[in-house]
């Protein structure tokens, strides 16, 4: 998870602390997050502490439900069923990271979701 080391490259006080995945489906960024601490302060690498896991499909976000994240107590998690095509229910400024691995190739109206992200 190259997308995942790089958090820790990026010198920033306070790290992460919360982040959004787009394009979660099975928390595979989270897990990969919650496997070691930050660097400095808190939380799991980046300094990550809550992490909302966004996907269209339910069925993906919950599917390992009962599967145990280990690590799990360096960064919360929060499984969100949305499009990512619509309009983001958060407010401008909710995250300090806004992340999507391997997933932004599905989406078919780019454009709108980078200004929902920017």
């Amino acid at each position: 998870y190259r997308l995942v080391d790089r958090l820790d490259d990026i010198k920033k006080a306070e790290g992460f602390p919360l982040a959004l995945d787009i394009g979660a489906g099975l928390g595979h960024t989270y897990r990969a997050i919650c496997s070691d601490d930050a660097f400095e302060g808190e939380g799991g690498i980046g300094g990550v502490r809550k992490m909302v896991l966004l996907d269209s499909s339910k069925e993906m976000l919950h599917a390992d439900d009962d599967i145990p994240v280990e690590g799990s107590h360096r960064c919360e998690a929060y499984r969100l069923h949305a499009d990512e095509e619509d309009k983001l229910p958060f407010p401008d400024g909710t995250f300090d990271l806004v992340l999507s691995s391997q997933s932004m190739h599905w989406v078919n109206d780019l454009p709108n979701l980078f200004k929902e992200v920017f």
